[in-house]
């Protein structure tokens, strides 16, 4: 029982540290503004139809179908563009609800609700600590529609798909089945890394249960081929084909081959011990061991070799990253925010496997001392927090002032260019820029399509940067 009040009363406390940890990010949405590829969807989509917006999208600027559905229904309605903030803001509060999900889901009755908060909110911090690009990823709405939604409906597959499996009769597994499938083809349409990682694993599932079971699953068969069929539609489509065209020396097999793996490399080194993963994984070792205790119960069994997940979860890793060099000769910053959430929700679950070996063989003594345990992870985590990082950086830009004089700046550039008379309008830059927030800008050259994009919503020919005098 003091053991049990002793978890409690440190979970508890991670549990706040991890919730002001991540109020900052929260807050800054009432300081975030569109960019202007924002202005150009918002522009689009008040002229013509959804329908068509989302086909002339597929023919001529990239075949994730899904994505640009999203793309055009881009927040931007009021003048001040509080629609934009609260839209942004609702895709992180689910993006953080699809973790919850997720750990619910691998869980299932096993813990407390506390603790797979607890869990939830280990991943998170972990994430917002060390993320490549905080701005687009969860400020930038073209960002998050290309990525961030696609993590936020993968375990709301999963859940259909649990469901359709342990439903106790036909229809309600049809049912299931049918949302599961529904989930899968707008996953499929997200962006080209997800869509073929689901292909393999629809793939894997199939000659999974037939290995196993010597019989074919006709859900299985039915996702399998979905997921090939949108694959298809996805990556031979006329606007990704033409969005290939903007990166030359792209498809080049033996640059995309070698340096997936210097990336990973350099990457998993740095997300290790430059961040503070393994300080966050020892708190969570008392939670697993819990689970570990009670996984008698659970009645979808997982993946619990070590070797085996290892080796798919690099697997993932190593397509994700090959893809992205293969298509585009670089791993943008946005790319890298995904991969490494692939990385971290890896990592966490490889975690769990481990520890129920160590549960299993008895060999888990230390963790009877659990206080010093919780007290040591407490103390790293507080120094890694002194490092430069994320987290320090977004409560920086709140309250420094920077985001509030960003915003400050945007809605006088709004009003002044409701008031500008002429066709072609210059504005000031902006300065003092919040890097949490901040995406990207126009520049002083008027001939950019930015500056066409922004035009266009203001209803200009052209808005540019005022030109410096040196």
């Amino acid at each position: 029982m003091e053991k049990d009040q002793s978890d409690i009363f440190y979970q508890r406390v991670f549990i706040g540290l991890f919730i002001l940890a991540t109020v900052p990010f929260v807050l800054l949405f009432l300081y975030n503004h569109p960019s202007p590829e924002d202005f150009y969807f918002s522009y689009e989509a008040r002229i013509k139809s959804l329908w068509t917006n989302t086909k002339v999208q597929y023919r001529h600027g990239t075949g994730r179908y899904f994505q640009n559905f999203l793309l055009y229904l881009t927040p931007v309605y009021d003048k001040f563009f509080i629609s934009y903030k609260a839209g942004c803001f609702l895709f992180m509060a689910s993006f953080f609800s699809s973790v919850l999900l997720s750990v619910s889901l691998l869980t299932v009755k096993l813990i407390s609700f506390r603790e797979r908060i607890l869990i939830s909110l280990v991943i998170i911090f972990t994430y917002l600590y060390a993320m490549p690009e905080v701005s687009s990823g969860f400020y930038w709405y073209g960002g998050i529609s290309a990525y961030h939604s696609g993590i936020i409906l993968v375990p709301i597959f999963f859940a259909f798909l649990v469901k359709s499996g342990n439903s106790i009769n036909s229809a309600s597994g049809l049912v299931y089945t049918f949302m599961a499938l529904i989930v899968l083809i707008l996953i499929t349409g997200v962006n080209e890394i997800l869509a073929i990682l689901l292909f393999l694993f629809t793939l894997f599932l199939n000659i999974r249960h037939f290995v196993k079971d010597r019989s074919i699953k006709w859900q299985y068969v039915v996702f399998v081929i979905a997921s090939g069929i949108f694959l298809y539609i996805l990556l031979k489509s006329p606007g990704n084909k033409f969005r290939l065209t903007q990166f030359p020396g792209n498809t080049n097999f033996s640059y995309s081959f070698f340096n997936s793996f210097v990336f990973l490399y350099q990457n998993i080194l740095s997300w290790i011990f430059n961040s503070p993963l393994l300080a966050c994984s020892l708190i969570l070792l008392p939670v697993y061991f819990k689970i570990s205790e009670k996984k008698k119960n659970l009645k979808n069994k997982l993946l619990t070799n070590p070797v085996g997940f290892s080796i798919c979860w690099i697997i993932v890793l190593y397509i994700s990253v090959f893809f992205s060099y293969y298509s585009t000769t670089v791993v943008l910053s946005r790319t890298s925010n995904f991969i490494y959430f692939i990385f971290i929700a890896g990592w966490f679950y490889l975690l769990y496997i481990l520890s129920n070996i160590i549960f299993t063989k008895g060999k888990f003594s230390f963790i009877k001392n659990r206080k010093y345990l919780y007290g040591l992870s407490l103390v790293f985590i507080i120094l890694f927090l002194i490092k430069p990082n994320n987290i320090t950086t977004a409560f920086n830009d709140l309250f420094s002032g920077s985001a509030h004089s960003y915003n400050r700046q945007l809605n006088e550039r709004y009003q002044f260019l409701e008031n500008c008379p002429n066709d072609s309008c210059r504005v000031d830059s902006l300065i003092n820029i919040p890097k949490t927030i901040f995406y990207k800008d126009i520049t002083s050259n008027s001939t950019m399509l930015s500056s066409e994009w922004y035009g266009n919503f203001f209803n200009k020919k052209s808005v540019a940067l005022k030109i410096q005098n040196k």
